[in-house]
């Protein structure tokens, strides 16, 4: 396994939503600070948020973040620590319907991580990080209330960009 975290166990699934929950939370009083408005699509509710067609299902970021001049951004939270080879990982079917979601709207989507090893806000367009020699290995991760092996995308921390820098934010 590639992450440093502990490996991910069934008994820690409402432990690890709430720390993501809280995580959340963090990066909303980050944007609102700087005057941005959020909208936190899970809010109370501890199922992915999707935009359906028919069968066909869209997993939407955590939340949507509209920034000075109204300028909409999506937004996949995450608080996470780099794994020991420096890279933060993203399922793949993440990955997919962020790709997704950005190619139907338009409207870029940014995988924001709360590093809690520095404890700093990094971001970036996932477009962009797909556009980098990612790596993609299979790991442990919670679907729907299990735990899972999938595959996952890696990505270097040195590919993200602080969200702050000179006292305002600093978007990709």
């Amino acid at each position: 396994m590639l992450e440093d975290d502990p490996p991910v166990k069934i008994e820690r699934l409402e432990e690890d939503r709430k720390r993501g929950e809280k995580t959340e939370h963090e990066f909303c009083e980050l944007m609102q600070k700087y005057g941005c408005f959020t909208h936190r699509f899970q809010k109370g509710y501890p199922k992915s948020a999707v935009l359906e067609r028919g069968s066909e299902y869209i997993i939407l970021p955590d939340m949507w973040v509209v920034a000075e001049r109204n300028h909409p951004y999506f937004a996949e939270v995450k608080g996470k620590y780099p794994s020991r080879y420096g890279a933060y990982g993203l399922e793949r079917y993440r990955v997919d319907s962020l790709i997704k979601i950005s190619d139907l709207t338009g409207i870029t989507v940014l995988y924001v991580i709360y590093d809690t090893k520095d404890n700093e806000w990094y971001w970036n367009d996932i477009k962009m990080l797909m556009k980098q020699p990612y790596k993609e290995f299979w790991s442990q991760t919670y679907v729907a209330g299990e735990v899972k092996r999938l595959p996952t995308c890696y990505f270097q921390k040195e590919w993200f960009i602080k969200a702050e820098k000179d006292g305002k934010l600093n978007f990709p």
